[in-house]
């Protein structure tokens, strides 16, 4: 797992122990802001990855970041009209929360599989 992917957890985390104490209004705002830049950046990058090593199921990937990008981009949007409710905090979780940990722990895994075993990777060095 890389930087990136290990920050967003991290955030995904307050956010959770936020909303156990009743705070997550400032770590919405947080996550919000984070994601925003992540999905811009990270995506892309991925994205970029997985067509210089030829990933056979890249149209698939690149779909199941555009239908993140529109969940995120609708919540966010409700978010800035309505504030934080109860309705918007489920869909938090389960839309934005939900997906990022089934899309890193499942369909990251199998491109990361994938590039690993294609014979042009070059594994980085140790740290």
């Amino acid at each position: 797992m890389d930087d990136q992917t290990k920050e967003l957890f991290g955030r995904v985390n307050d956010f959770i122990m936020a909303m156990m104490q009743g705070q997550e209004g400032y770590e919405v705002e947080r996550l919000f802001d984070f994601v925003d830049n992540f999905i811009g950046d990270h995506f892309h990058q991925e994205e970029e990855t997985l067509k210089s090593y030829s990933f056979p199921d890249l149209k698939r990937h690149m779909a199941q970041h555009e239908y993140f990008r529109r969940a995120f981009r609708t919540i966010k949007d409700t978010y800035l009209i309505t504030g934080l409710n109860e309705d918007l905090l489920r869909k938090v979780h389960l839309n934005i929360v939900s997906w990022l940990i089934a899309h890193v722990s499942k369909t990251d895994k199998e491109w990361a599989e994938y590039i690993k075993n294609s014979p042009s990777y070059i594994k980085p060095p140790d740290r």
